[in-house]
Parts: C-alpha cells; structure tokens; sequence
C-alpha cells in the first residue's frame, strides 16, 4: 500500500468526462471501455499510440493550446478551468499553511542549526559539512524525486521530452515551456482525462520504467539505518504506482504525487517546507536530476544537503548557487553518499 504524506484533501472538484466524437471512423467511436478491450494485450508502444489517436480530437477542444499561445485561461474548456482553479486553489493552500507565524519560526530554527553547523566546520570537506548539519538533529529523512533520478532515462529510447512509457507524453510535453510553464493547466487539459480514463496503461507504462542500478542495495540501506524515504514526483499516480510496484521495500515509502484530485506534489519547495515544519526533529536530504526538482531549491534553508545527478542540469544549479550537495551516476552513489554523510 502507497502511504501518502499529503495533508487530508478537501472534497474533489467534479470531473466532466471527455466522451469520445461518435462521427469519427475506425477504432476512435469506441467508448473507453471499449477502447481498452481492444488494444488489450498489444505492445505499450502501441496502446499509447492509440490512446493519443483517440484522444487528439478532445485535446482540440479543450482549448488548451490557446491557452498555452496566449496565456488567457479564458480559452479553456470550462471543466479544464474548473479543474485548474481547483489545483491552483489546493496549491495556495499549502502555500498559506507554510507561512502561517509557527511554521515560519520552525523553519527559522531548522535554518540556524545549518547556520551553526556550517560556522563549525569552515574549510572542511563537503561531507563533512553535510553531515554536521544532519548531525543537529535526531533522525533523517530522504525525499527523492523518481522520474531519472530512481529511475534512469538514459536507458529509454527519448525523443526530446518525450517519454515513450508514459501516456500523453507525445501529446503533452510540447506544450509545456523551459520551465513547466501551464503545467496544472496542461495536466488539467491532458494527464487527468487521460489517466481518469485509461489507468491501467499509466500502470503499465511505469512498469516498464527503468530502474536505475542499485535500487535495491539503496532501499535496504535505508531500511536498515531506520531513515524514511519519502518519493515527492510530479508524475502521475497510477504510473508511480506501476514503478514502485518493481523497488524493494516500497511498501514503505511516503510518496506525495499528483493525482486526479491534488497537484500540489508540483509544488516541490511547498512540500518540502511541509515536510521539514512536522518534522522538527528530522534533517532533511533531497535527490533530484532536472528541471522538475529547481522549485526544490525555494527550500534550501529546510534542506540539509541536496544530491544531484551528475552533469545534470540540476547538480548545475546547485553548483552555480554554491549550495552543498553530493553528486551520482547510480543508486550505488547515493548509497555511499548517504553513508559518509549520516
């Protein structure tokens, strides 16, 4: 069972379902249903292809990439709206419960043991820097990113952006600027219909994700030295689900991802503050590999130290900051990373 480490969520926004153009010829008048039937035991390369050709006419119309051209949310269906005002009104939330008085005092005081460390260990190595500032504090906890970073797109046949095991991806990533710009309004447009309809190919798809080597050794480590893994990603639920289906010890995990219901995993500075403020007693170490994990630095006074793929360009942005972290090429390095710093 997926532990989640979000907070309760409100009651969900209702989702009008994209219902399938009748007058279109060949496999496309399918019902969803239908649809699933016939292209069960195909390929995934070929289901994806043909969840996309069915599910193109309704990407039109969703208005979505007026939107993405234009930047108006008025150019959105209205139940993409209604949904992204939901996502965004979720968002804001997190963001006002991080900035009430007390979880700013806490982060202030997470932040002055950093501060302490660090004043204790001028000149000294980056790992000795690190685990000073863990040292301040009675236990750890690792969130990590997952996509390229547990897992390993170096191994996948990319095209771009694109990833082949992950439905609407062909359809989605295009859109979607330098920095994610539109991404709730995008997701809204494409992954949640999608995923609302097709769930068991996001499954799928992340069921044949490549780990990334040492998986394994990484996850017993942590088992054995008692230090929580939490996955914050900004994929998809179901397709989370079909990867950690394949990583010992993942019944374990906390995994904060986005659902049908909450994006707020999206967020990843918000939930990291999240996490740091209840709990006070725990430094916190994040992983991460790319783009999706830059809002993690809008918490660098809550996070311990940070790891980085090497030559990424996230371990780039650590670099250009001069924020302390370890680099790594495989699970084998985070491994001995964490057990020179913890």
């Amino acid at each position: 069972m997926i532990t989640e480490i979000r907070p309760e969520l409100p009651t969900s926004s209702s989702f009008m379902a994209i219902q399938p153009n009748l007058e279109l010829n060949g496999y496309h008048h399918l019902k969803p249903r239908e649809l699933r039937a016939f292209v069960e035991g195909k390929p995934l390369p070929e289901k994806i292809e043909t969840v996309h050709s069915w599910f193109e006419d309704h990407v039109k119309k969703s208005g979505i990439s007026e939107f993405v051209r234009t930047g108006d949310p008025a150019m959105l269906a209205p139940n993409i709206l209604e949904d992204s005002e939901h996502f965004h009104a979720l968002n804001n939330k997190l963001r006002a419960d991080i900035n009430t008085p007390e979880a700013v005092e806490a982060l202030r005081i997470r932040a002055e043991k950093h501060d302490l460390a660090d004043s204790q260990t001028e000149g000294l190595s980056t790992h000795e820097r690190m685990a000073a500032r863990i040292a301040q504090f009675k236990k750890v906890i690792v969130v990590s990113d997952l996509d390229n970073t547990l897992t390993d797109h170096s191994k996948l046949d990319k095209k771009g952006s694109i990833d082949p095991t992950l439905p609407g991806s062909a359809i989605a990533d295009p859109l979607m600027g330098p920095n994610r710009e539109g991404f709730v309004e995008i997701y809204a447009a494409v992954w949640k219909p999608l995923m609302e309809q097709f769930p068991e190919v996001f499954t799928e798809g992340g069921s044949h994700a490549p780990l990334r080597d040492g998986i394994g050794e990484l996850t017993e480590f942590l088992k054995e030295r008692h230090i929580q893994l939490n996955i914050l990603s900004t994929n998809f639920s179901r397709y989370v689900e079909g990867v950690l289906a394949r990583i010992p010890n993942s019944e374990q995990f906390g995994v904060c991802t986005v659902t049908l219901d909450d994006m707020r995993a999206a967020q990843k500075g918000d939930v990291i503050k999240w996490i740091a403020i209840n709990n006070p007693d725990a430094a916190v170490i994040y992983i991460g590999d790319g783009g999706s994990d830059m809002p993690s630095l809008e918490a660098q006074d809550a996070v311990a130290c940070y790891g980085a793929l090497a030559d990424g360009s996230f371990e780039k942005e650590l670099e250009g900051s001069n924020v302390l972290h370890f680099r790594y090429r495989d699970c084998h390095d985070m491994k001995a990373a964490l057990e020179k710093v913890v």
